[in-house]
């Protein structure tokens, strides 16, 4: 496996030891040169290219592009909003990770919110829905169906995040 890691700079550097353990080849990229190479992970394309490695473009829409490594490995490539690109792992081509492509509150009134998630490639697949009262430290666990609409049964004196 190689792991190809682009970093703002040295201090926003993280998981370096876990991705080296895991890897046979990690690259670390910071845009400033602060650690590692200079430049940005999305260079690793060019370097695949030049060691012949077999990727194709298996995909794109109006913000991302989606690349197979190998005819096996999937990672779907973006620009993030602070300009540079940024690149997720979809999984294998057999075995494509579930994404949620929207959320959206459909109802809500004074003890109930209503909610339905947009996914792609989850069929047979579960979602987790999880609430937030606003000064709770973590969101709490509230079901787990497959089902993308779900009504949260809320109290009406607290507030939600």
């Amino acid at each position: 496996v190689n792991t190809y890691l682009g970093f703002r700079n040295k201090d926003l550097v993280v998981l370096e030891s876990e991705f080296k353990n895991v890897s046979n080849k990690l690259t670390l990229t910071t845009d400033d040169g602060s650690y590692s190479q200079k430049g940005f992970a999305i260079d690793y394309l060019k370097e695949l290219e030049a060691a012949q490695v077999d990727y194709d473009i298996t995909g794109q829409g109006e913000e991302s592009v989606e690349i197979t490594i190998e005819g096996k490995y999937v990672y779907e490539l973006t620009k993030g909003t602070d300009g540079n690109i940024d690149y997720e792992d979809q999984g294998t081509v057999s075995k494509i990770k579930p994404k949620i492509e929207k959320i959206e509150i459909t109802n809500k009134t004074s003890n109930l919110i209503s909610v339905k998630v947009t996914t792609l490639r989850n069929e047979g697949g579960t979602l987790k829905y999880y609430i937030k009262e606003e000064n709770a430290q973590e969101y709490t666990f509230v079901v787990e169906q497959t089902e993308e609409e779900y009504d949260f049964s809320i109290n009406p004196e607290k507030k939600y995040i």
